[in-house]
């Protein structure tokens, strides 16, 4: 189903449908950014900008950190803007070009990477949640969501925005088509086979529990879990698996756990003695990264948490891993 087309009213939107077409013609779905020009569409008509190019004042105007905004929320803003005025420019219009260079990772940001222990302490403690007539299919959802989310890397939103419909199988494997609005990444992601046997179970009982609906992980209404909703589920867990939370920006954050498993796969590879390089580009892809430099985050870490991969790594991946520095969270 193709999105609903956005509206535009103020003087660049004319300027915003060409950008979106242009988009569009190339084969990028474009909806987040999209949503973002229509945020820039709203705040040039309640400001009353009148020109229908990007000037500076606009520039600056857009670029104030509103109140409790987060930075990386403000750089994606800036971002949209900083894209739609080069790309007036490219068009022959004198539109402005700011030379800011946008950090999309706060300066003291470090991931939490989770133990193997601590692992399997929290996905003990999502077995373990009890039926409950007020939560219906609870206990059934979350063991299956978490479990996801640890034995793939998905990004928390791509897992609730999965579809039944978006898991297949071919013998005992079994794949999942992820949509990702990050990137436009779209990907197909083959489970391993004990994976694959887990979700074949869980799809028996959910479809048992919760048949008039086709979200892969419902909520207990039957609806698609907010963010919100599975963010307190994840705290809950963290105080029953006795992981301590450090607080706001500190973590531990769902996000970590696609922080976890990428580490472990570089681990691994490492320790497999395979090709880095080969394994460094197809992880890159099955994470859904823009481009391989996307997860020179992960590449770091590793050579954080084990110095002695370092030695392996720079074999095969040259100066691609990065000397021990402060480190740089990926943005969610």
């Amino acid at each position: 189903m193709n999105a609903k087309p956005i509206s535009f009213t103020s003087p660049l939107a004319a300027h915003f449908e060409a950008y979106i077409s242009e988009k569009h013609g190339s084969g990028i779905k474009f909806v987040a950014e999209a949503g973002r020009l229509r945020e820039i569409d709203c705040f040039v008509t309640e400001n009353e900008f009148t020109d229908s190019v990007v000037t500076k004042e606009l520039f600056s105007a857009w670029s104030v950190k509103r109140p409790n905004e987060s930075e990386g929320n403000r750089v994606l803003r800036v971002g949209t803007l900083q894209r739609f005025s080069s790309y007036l420019a490219r068009m022959g219009y004198e539109s402005y070009l700011s030379s800011a260079k946008l950090n999309y990772h706060t300066k003291d940001f470090k991931a939490y990477i989770f133990t193997d222990d601590e692992i399997g302490r929290l996905l003990t403690a999502a077995h373990s949640i009890q039926y409950n007539p007020g939560s219906k299919v609870r206990y059934i959802v979350v063991p299956m969501l978490f479990t996801m989310l640890v034995c793939t890397g998905m990004r928390i939103g791509e897992a609730l925005a999965l579809k039944r419909t978006d898991v297949t199988f071919s013998g005992d494997r079994a794949f999942v088509f992820v949509r990702s609005p990050k990137y436009d990444k779209d990907r197909k992601l083959p489970l391993a086979t004990e994976l694959s046997i887990k979700l074949r179970k869980y799809l028996t009982a959910i479809s048992l529990k919760s048949s008039d609906n086709d979200w892969l992980f419902p909520s207990p209404k039957g609806q698609m879990y907010s963010h919100s909703g599975v963010q307190n589920i994840f705290g809950k867990l963290l105080w029953s698996a006795e992981i301590s939370y450090g607080g706001r920006g500190k973590g531990p954050r769902i996000h970590d756990l696609r922080h976890t498993y990428s580490v472990k796969a570089l681990r691994k590879l490492a320790f497999n003695n395979e090709d880095p390089q080969r394994t460094y580009h197809f992880l890159s892809k099955y994470l859904g990264h823009k481009n391989l430099s996307s997860s020179q985050d992960y590449i770091q870490l590793t050579a954080e948490l084990f110095p002695y991969i370092v030695e392996t790594m720079e074999k095969y991946c040259g100066d691609i891993v990065p000397r021990l520095e402060v480190h740089n969270g990926e943005s969610y």
